[in-house]
């Protein structure tokens, strides 16, 4: 029930609690949770995938701990999982899926990543049908979600394309 925001600037952790109406500030960040990001809701895990060269470094941050919030640095750099994905740009699209457990990464055309967090491992997945092409310059943020009704992705890539939706065979 609360909000999180975490950005990949000079900035501190906050955590809004709509109940009470109140932000509680936690340690800084300082420029360590920029790329793609988003919340693992099965164990309330914050994670970032962070541009380093043509990959990518999995920062976690643990939102069960006020601690290891404050602490320099406020998160736990994975070891570099199997698979893991090169070439998605600076802002990939990476969503958690309810439901599945996983986590989504579309960095243009029609392959998607997959990072299962609980075995730490990154597989591929081969899109059918029409491909989106590349992902916008300044990169794709919020605009790949997930929806767990109808259990596909949707992207809104530009506002001059279609949209596209995929469906994974999980």
């Amino acid at each position: 029930g609360f909000w999180w925001y975490l950005t990949d600037g000079n900035a501190n952790i906050l955590r809004y609690d709509p109940d009470a109406n109140r932000w509680q500030e936690y340690g800084n960040i300082n420029y360590e949770a920029g790329g793609g990001a988003d919340i693992d809701r099965l164990r309330r895990h914050y994670y970032a995938m962070v541009p380093a060269g043509e990959s990518y470094v999995l920062r976690r941050f643990n939102l069960n701990d006020e601690a290891s919030l404050r602490a320099r640095p406020a998160y736990t750099q994975l070891a570099i999982p199997t698979g893991m994905p090169v070439g998605l740009g600076t802002r990939p699209g990476f969503v958690y899926a309810d439901g599945v457990d996983r986590f989504f990464a579309w960095g243009g055309g029609r392959t998607v990543h997959v990072f299962d967090p609980q075995n730490q491992r990154w597989t591929a997945i081969e899109g059918t049908g029409t491909a989106p092409g590349a992902q916008q310059p300044n990169g794709t943020f919020g605009r790949w979600r997930y929806s767990t009704t109808r259990k596909v992705f949707v992207l809104v890539n530009s506002t001059t394309q279609d949209v596209y939706l995929f469906k994974p065979g999980l």
